[in-house]
């Protein structure tokens, strides 16, 4: 996997600026990247980005962990724990899960893994969502990682996983479906994709009455690195 360059970060940084119209990264980020060359770009996005408070940041530096360590740290701090106390279960979200679609124009497409737990267990989802004006009714996922072809199950429209709603508001239809990593196709699409090397186009086609095919951008892959690593370390626990 590529590793951190300070022409990256000079660019990551503009980009962020840009991107949100704030005046960027804190000196406290900027002064962490610079202590840690070698941390993954997903990783130096999180950090710019804000996801981490300063004070984390001064936390992870005087312990000063190797790199692995930290990146496994950097993940833990940043993800966004939805937990239901009546059900006793959790939900875990990549910070930048939204951003990551919305800065890379993505339209009317989301396309990202999520992690539930509970005090006993872990378990994980691809999430596939499209809006737009009219139906496709999508049932599965094909993706295409360089030549190699994945796909994930078929999902019914009566299945549990699967919502469809009209937006009566904004107008247009929503179609969300969720899919199980529990099942082994499912589950080697997503790994594919985290585990995809850096040139490798990843082209994914929403499947179903009608399509919606899309390519991934590498700050929506960013994602799926850090959730699929951080899913497949929890459960290797």
């Amino acid at each position: 996997m590529k590793r951190t360059t300070s022409l990256f970060v000079t660019l990551l940084v503009l980009v962020t600026v840009f991107l949100t119209g704030c005046g960027g990264p804190s000196e406290m980020a900027l002064w962490f990247v610079s202590l840690y060359p070698d941390l993954g770009p997903s990783y130096v996005n999180l950090i710019l980005g804000g996801r981490l408070s300063d004070s984390n940041l001064e936390m992870l530096a005087e312990s000063n962990p190797p790199t692995e360590a930290l990146e496994k740290q950097i993940i833990d701090l940043a993800l966004l724990d939805d937990w239901d106390e009546f059900r006793d279960v959790g939900f875990l979200y990549h910070p930048n899960w939204a951003s990551s679609h919305r800065n890379s124009k993505l339209s009317g497409v989301r396309f990202y893994p999520y992690v539930g737990y509970d005090k006993d267990s872990h378990w994980a989802f691809i999430r596939a969502t499209y809006s737009g004006k009219d139906w496709i009714f999508f049932d599965h996922v094909i993706v295409l990682v360089g030549d190699q072809r994945y796909v994930t199950q078929e999902l019914p429209s009566y299945s549990g996983y699967v919502k469809r709603e009209v937006n009566w508001n904004g107008g247009g239809v929503t179609e969300r479906v969720d899919f199980p990593l529990s099942h082994k196709d499912t589950r080697a699409l997503a790994y594919a994709i985290a585990y995809a090397e850096e040139d490798e186009e990843i082209r994914v086609r929403f499947v179903g009455e009608k399509n919606r095919t899309f390519t991934l951008p590498m700050e929506v892959r960013w994602v799926w690195q850090d959730m699929i690593k951080y899913f497949n370390r929890v459960t290797q626990m």
